[in-house]
């Protein structure tokens, strides 16, 4: 297994270790799970759009990141509720702050 790219290297390079790696997928089990195709994967583990060659936005990277994320976390959505099946034993941390925002009434 290769070393684990710094948490300073690029996003994109630490995507793909992720993917191959932590998550254990190939790029069409991540595509069918994400919704995303497989060269838009591509696209993100590149760190730029193969045909414009403009690197990916921030904003783009982000919604990518979410998606991984529940993939890693198995977590299922609807607009009702949120429900993770944990089946493996997992490390939770946290850095920074968090805040919690005042729920509206």
């Amino acid at each position: 297994m290769p070393e684990q790219p710094p948490r300073d290297a690029p996003e994109h390079i630490r995507a793909r270790y992720w993917r191959e790696h932590i998550a254990k997928m190939s790029r069409p089990e991540l595509a069918e799970a994400i919704g995303y195709s497989v060269s838009s994967i591509g696209d993100m583990e590149a760190g730029m759009n193969r045909i414009t060659k403009k690197p990916v936005d921030a904003v783009t990277m982000k919604r990518y990141r979410l998606l991984c994320m529940t993939v890693g976390l198995m977590a299922e959505f609807d607009w009702d509720e949120m429900s993770m099946m944990i089946t493996e034993p997992i490390e939770l941390r946290m850095w920074g702050r968090l805040r919690v925002k005042e729920r509206r009434k």
